[in-house]
């Protein structure tokens, strides 16, 4: 598999479930106000998908199709950058129902989700934990961190798709072996990398095939990450250094396994039904491309 279609299949988890399994979920389940709470509470599953980063990421991809075999067709060419702006001015307009359709879905199923595998004692513990002092700063945490990488895996596919990274996200000098060994450590306390296991063959960039592939894959994100969005990462590391070792805790413990067993769980029940993944987005970005392709 070429590198730059697997290297997205990671982005695109990154963009927290951009075209994960689902189908109309039955919304008229009943559950609790504590199922509720939790799910608007934990990461990656109770945030809308950003339609700009989502554009981000397709918008250099179809950049390329625009180019064909033009080898000027790149950053540096004078036409790139106001071609780049209509196409994800177009595909923005175009996928953002779509995505806020998706996001309400998203929201039923994960409601069922924890329903229907989490007690109501692990419920009442994990909302315990989240509304803490160390459970709020842990969630901050989390949100930063998930914006830098998403950050840094649009900037990995940008570079690839464009001919070259952006000279802004090239670090102006290259990190130390302990400096880039120290930001890995922190970029792995990533709730998305923490689930990203759970999730099964569906999210595996091989498909399955190569669990040496869909390694080399990730590590190439998390360098990526580590690289490009250093002083990022290590604003974050100097912020929450007291907290880091409560927050591994955290993700170690028994409750925190039961949550992410659930993810493991909603790609399980997914897989079962007879929706393709993501069909209401991708069918809406595919008929965006067609449109706008030709203008």
């Amino acid at each position: 598999m070429p590198a730059l279609p697997r290297v997205i299949c990671v982005s695109l988890f990154n963009l927290a479930f951009v075209v994960a399994a689902h189908c109309a979920p039955d919304s008229t389940v009943s559950v609790s106000k504590e199922v509720i709470a939790l799910r608007e509470a934990v990461p990656a599953m109770n945030d809308a998908t950003d339609a700009d980063s989502v554009v981000d990421l397709f918008a250099p991809m179809q950049m390329r199709l625009i180019g064909g075999n033009d080898d000027t067709w790149k950053r540096g060419n004078p036409n790139w950058l106001p071609v780049l702006h209509l196409v994800r001015n177009d595909i923005k307009k175009d996928i953002e129902p779509a995505l806020a359709a998706q996001a309400a879905e998203n929201a039923i199923r994960w409601n069922r989700e924890l329903a229907a595998h989490l007690s109501a004692a692990q419920i009442d513990q994990l909302l315990a934990f989240y509304r803490s002092d160390v459970g709020r700063r842990y969630l901050a945490f989390q949100k930063r961190l998930m914006t830098v990488q998403v950050q840094g895996s649009t900037a990995l596919v940008s570079g690839l798709a464009s001919g070259g990274m952006d000279p802004k996200d090239v670090a102006a000098s290259p990190p130390s072996a302990a400096q880039l060994e120290a930001r890995k450590k922190l970029v792995a306390l990533s709730w998305i990398i923490q689930i990203t296991p759970a999730m099964g063959v569906a999210f595996s960039p091989s498909r399955g095939a190569s669990a040496r592939d869909d390694k080399a894959i990730a590590d190439v994100i998390i360098d990526s990450v580590a690289t490009m969005r250093g002083p990022e990462i290590d604003a974050l590391s100097q912020q929450y250094k007291n907290d880091l070792a409560a927050f591994s805790a955290f993700q170690e413990s028994p409750l925190a396994k039961a949550l992410i067993a659930v993810y493991g769980n909603l790609a399980k029940d997914a897989s079962t039904e007879p929706v393709n993944a993501g069909t209401a987005f991708m069918t809406a970005l595919q008929q965006s491309v067609a449109q706008h392709t030709p203008a």
